[in-house]
C-alpha cells in the first residue's frame, strides 16, 4: 500500500508519552524507563519459553536458544568494544 501525499496531508498526529522509533522507544522527558521496561518484559517472556524447555533441551542447545532470541534484544544498539 502507497500512501500519496493528499492522504499523508490528512494524518492526524497524536502527543504520546513515548514514540518507538527501530525497536527502541524515545521518551519526551528523555526518562529511558519506559524503554527499559519494554525490553525487560520482552526478554523474560522470551526466557520464561526457555525455562519450560529446559528439561526437555540439553545445555547446548538452550544456550543456542538463548544467544539466538534473548541476547540479541538486550544487546541490541549496544555498543562494541
Amino acid at each position: 500500500m502507497t500512501l500519496t501525499m493528499s492522504a499523508l496531508s490528512k494524518l492526524k498526529v497524536l502527543n504520546t508519552k513515548y514514540k518507538k522509533f527501530l525497536l527502541s522507544m524515545s521518551i519526551s522527558i528523555l526518562a529511558f524507563s519506559f524503554h527499559i521496561d519494554y525490553i525487560k518484559t520482552k526478554a523474560w517472556a522470551r526466557i520464561h519459553v526457555m525455562r519450560r524447555l529446559k528439561f526437555s533441551l540439553d545445555r547446548i542447545a538452550l544456550e543456542i536458544v538463548y544467544v539466538s532470541f534473548v541476547r540479541p534484544i538486550l544487546e541490541y544498539a549496544g555498543v562494541l568494544v
